[in-house]
């Protein structure tokens, strides 16, 4: 009988911060676990245009899998690289990438918005001493170890997953170390290809230009929007050469620039086309205040 490859499912990765969303320079690979299921099961798993599909052989003539999966759901789990030395600061996600994980997990809705609540421990070993007390609950609350009673072979045995430990998830991983976020997906059974679609958000700070009067001394200098996008206030500088501009609010970040800003003295035009601040300058608002601000530095 003819067989043929069926999409049933896919998913695409999206960034508020791009012009078209796509997020093509990220990849995603299926876990061994993952990797070995699609192998046992005749599928294929393949980029294709702006999103990722798995595909399933079957029948031409019934459109039936050749091997059937059972049961439902499966929980499929993915590694996903950014490739982009700045995915924190551009996502507004703050984390160390090296115990936790961005950690998104497929349901029954279509598209997801990854936050803060996304990022959680990532663990392989039992991240305890021998004097702590812990409880683990899985997904319906129910206690699958407890460290008063089960020892750490217990908790080694547990499937790979999210759990919860003192009202904090963590994700269960043994093969997570090389990837920033890992992606769950719930499969289930359909007579449709189930698309997800995870979006990162675009992080947002407010913008600090560090204006030095080198050539010339304005006597009122002011920092404007000409769109009316954003509002500036002048900022206390130590430096009688130094004006220091602060945007009134966080600005998004955008691929697309949508300011045209311009320095005045009184109604004068000093300088125009003033450079947008890069996630490269991205600084402490002060010593005291730790919330980041992106900088930029114009000479006049």
């Amino acid at each position: 009988m003819d067989k043929y490859f069926k999409p049933i499912a896919s998913v695409r990765l999206l960034h508020d911060y791009y012009a078209n969303k796509n997020l093509n320079a990220a990849t995603l690979k299926p876990l061994p676990d993952t990797a070995l299921f699609f192998k046992n099961h005749r599928m294929m798993f393949k980029k294709k245009g702006d999103h990722y599909v798995i595909l399933q052989e079957a029948l031409v003539e019934t459109k039936e899998a050749t091997i059937t999966v059972e049961p439902f759901p499966r929980y499929l789990y993915f590694g996903i690289n950014f490739n982009d030395t700045h995915y924190q600061l551009r996502s507004g996600l703050n984390f160390d990438p090296r115990t936790e994980k961005i950690v998104v997990e497929t349901g029954e809705e279509e598209n997801y918005l990854v936050s803060e609540k996304n990022i959680m421990p990532c663990w392989n070993a039992l991240a305890i001493s021998s004097d702590e007390s812990m409880i683990i609950t899985d997904k319906n609350n129910a206690v699958v170890f407890s460290s008063e009673t089960d020892k750490k072979n217990e908790f080694d045995n547990l499937e790979p997953g999210v759990y919860k430990t003192n009202d904090r998830q963590f994700l269960k991983c043994s093969n997570c170390s090389e990837f920033e976020a890992v992606l769950i997906y719930e499969l289930k059974e359909t007579n449709e290809a189930q698309l997800k679609t995870i979006t990162l958000p675009a992080g947002q700070y407010r913008w600090r230009y560090q204006v030095q009067k080198k050539y010339s001394q304005p006597e009122v200098l002011n920092l404007v929007d000409e769109n009316e996008k954003v509002i500036f206030s002048q900022g206390n500088s130590i430096k009688e050469d130094l004006s220091v501009f602060l945007s009134d609010e966080a600005i998004p970040l955008s691929e697309l620039s949508f300011t045209s800003l311009v320095l005045y003295n009184n109604d004068s035009i000093v300088k125009k086309f003033l450079p947008i601040p890069e996630l490269e300058n991205a600084r402490f608002l002060s010593a005291e205040e730790k919330s980041l601000v992106l900088e930029a530095y114009v000479t006049i």
